[in-house]
């Protein structure tokens, strides 16, 4: 019997000045994708650049699929359906977490698992790297954060402060700080959660309205974090030495993702809203861009994830 199977397109978009120049948004302006390719099997849910930007890690329903920067298929890692999936920083690792409850640091070379990390009761849900690679940061549906050695594969501290899902976790630029964010916390309700990595101790809850779908720290500034709420205003910056959190009203364009990256020098900020990727000037918080399908009706209407190239020049969707 034939099985009808879904495909769905990974997709480069080009934003160096050299080969697409970046138009300010109008009616009609938009940059269009230069290269796609098309999963044979399966549902892409998470992209992720790899360090050299040599590699594209796809992860979703059929494993981990690797594909050069030229969307060449490399390699494919059959570990059942992915829920969450981060590269190290500074090598060619990568660290996959499973719906079935596995998390396991693999060499993306050889394909071979380097460190099994056992000790979540439930599946993992997101994964974080610090910026120096040496500890991995994993949230769970058992509502817990657990912190493990990279190079090792030892658990170091397990963090217990939220009421649901921690679907959303950051390190910040000098590693000092560690922002996670559930579908419930002990106080607030829906408040993120930032706490100090050398004592593991949670500092404070940000008291926003409304549930957390994913945060980011600046990539250079370790007082800059960005959040994204689910409601109309959506995208809001919150400073750690001031404690204030302002709303971006140029990023209120309705239903949001949740899915938001920063440019690795943080001169922008990418934002999926629904069918289309925003990218702000993260200086003056205005649109400079916006990226959509050259049909959008072509394969559905979502995108799911988007990752940075390390250079800034290129983001896969």
């Amino acid at each position: 019997m034939l099985r009808k199977v879904a495909i769905f397109p990974i997709i480069i978009f080009f934003l160096t000045n050299t080969l697409v120049p970046l138009p300010k948004i109008t009616e009609a302006g938009q940059t269009e994708y230069v290269q796609r390719t098309v999963l044979g099997r399966g549902s892409a849910t998470i992209v992720d650049w790899s360090p050299d930007d040599e590699l594209i890690a796809v992860g979703g329903t059929g494993g981990v699929w690797f594909y050069t920067n030229t969307l060449q298929l490399s390699s494919h890692l059959d570990v059942g359906h992915v829920s969450a999936m981060a590269w190290t920083p500074n090598d060619n690792h990568i660290a996959v977490a499973t719906t079935n409850g596995g998390l396991v640091i693999w060499d993306a070379t050889t394909l071979e698992p380097l460190f099994e990390l056992n000790g979540h009761t439930d599946a993992v849900v997101s994964l974080a790297w610090s910026s120096d690679g040496t500890l991995l940061s994993s949230g769970s549906l058992d509502e817990t954060v657990r912190i493990w050695d990279g190079t090792s594969g030892e658990l170091v501290e397990t963090l217990i402060g939220h009421v649901g899902q921690v679907h959303a976790i950051s390190w910040n630029a000098d590693d000092t700080r560690l922002a996670t964010a559930s579908s419930g916390s002990s106080n607030t309700g829906f408040a993120p959660i930032i706490w100090d990595t050398q004592s593991w101790e949670k500092l404070y809850e940000l008291e926003l309205d409304g549930i957390v779908n994913n945060l980011a720290w600046h990539p250079i500034d370790p007082t800059i974090l960005a959040l994204n709420l689910n409601r109309v205003e959506a995208l809001w910056i919150h400073d750690t030495e001031s404690r204030e959190t302002i709303n971006i009203e140029g990023a209120n364009q309705g239903f949001e993702t949740g899915v938001m990256e920063w440019r690795p020098d943080g001169s922008q900020l990418a934002m999926i809203v629904t069918s289309v990727v925003l990218i702000f000037d993260t200086t003056t918080w205005e649109p400079l861009n916006v990226l959509r399908r050259n049909d959008p009706n072509e394969f559905g209407e979502f995108f799911a994830s988007l990752s940075w190239s390390s250079n800034g020049e290129r983001i896969v969707t």
